[in-house]
């Protein structure tokens, strides 16, 4: 028979590896959103277009993005906000081309 302590144990071990799973895949979502956004970009300048400025600008408490209220709307959605943040830049700012690059 398996004691209480071995049973704790083995539930301990198997939340830390869903922690750590679900980390990875955070940081993979953030990092294919950073991908699709620089690819958009080269693709934008191939076509000799400008891409969306990501520039960040000087806010009254330091430097603030300039999507913060539309990365929130996302981000109220559900969204994770750091891939909210790179659709949008991707998107030049359109909050329903962000979310529909985020649904695809």
């Amino acid at each position: 028979a398996v004691d209480e302590d071995e049973l704790l144990r083995r539930a301990l071990e198997a939340s830390q590896r869903e922690q750590e799973a679900s980390e990875r895949r955070r940081l993979v979502e953030e990092q294919d959103a950073e991908y699709h956004a620089s690819l958009q970009a080269d693709r934008a300048r191939e076509n000799g277009l400008q891409p969306a400025s990501t520039d960040v600008v000087d806010g009254a408490e330091g430097k603030v993005d300039q999507f913060d209220e539309e990365v929130s709307q996302l981000a109220a959605m559900g969204f994770d906000a750091a891939a909210a943040r790179s659709a949008l830049q991707a998107c030049g700012g359109n909050i329903a081309a962000a979310a529909d690059r985020l649904l695809a």
